[in-house]
């Protein structure tokens, strides 16, 4: 777009820009806040890091609690999110959770591989790090309580555009849908 805003006048007037925020409960008394994040402020969507209960964003610490600044972030806290969630849905049917579906502990070894072998760290470090068994096995985690709990979860950013191939992902039935991954995991070729 050329800065003089001169790409902008086919549609000045005539295009509109629409936002949402997507939250991330952290603590118990933030889970405990969803209900008045719906509403009182309208908030229809929510997130969770699974990563996170092992790494921070960048999985170069292993001090995720640092990072959460929160009580226990594990299966258990995204279990209570899914309560909260599932008992709020009721009077408000559009809710719905995210799930950056990436197992840590097994994100851990392929991280450390990968360190060791002393290669750049990029994005092709990143992606090397995160192959699929980290996003299957994230994915049947969070299948269970999501069945268990009835709440509408989103998988985001999936290799295969699917809540995996296992019966863990069948569980979460209808109420799941997946989004394939389109920005971060890059295929690499030998050069």
């Amino acid at each position: 777009m050329p800065e003089d805003g001169k790409g902008c006048r086919p549609v000045a007037g005539r295009a509109h820009t629409d936002y949402g925020f997507h939250l991330a409960p952290m603590t118990v008394e933030q889970v405990e806040e969803i209900p008045g994040l719906v509403t009182g402020r309208g908030v229809t969507s929510f997130k969770y890091y699974m990563f996170y209960k092992g790494f921070d964003l960048a999985a170069d610490s292993r001090g995720a609690r640092a990072y959460t600044m929160g009580d226990e972030y594990d299966l258990g806290h995204l279990y209570l999110i899914m309560e909260r969630l599932a008992r709020t849905r009721r009077e408000h049917p559009g809710l719905r959770l995210s799930l950056h579906c990436e197992q840590p502990e097994l994100m851990r070894v392929f991280v450390d591989r990968d360190r060791r072998g002393g290669g750049p760290q990029n994005l092709r470090a990143y992606s090397q790090a995160r192959p699929p068994p980290t996003e299957q096995v994230a994915v049947a985690e969070a299948a269970a309580p999501a069945a268990h709990t009835g709440v509408q979860v989103n998988f985001l950013h999936l290799l295969n555009g699917r809540p995996g191939r296992g019966a863990g992902s069948r569980r979460a039935g209808r109420a799941a849908r997946a989004e394939s991954d389109h920005y971060h995991r890059v295929r690499w070729t030998n050069n």
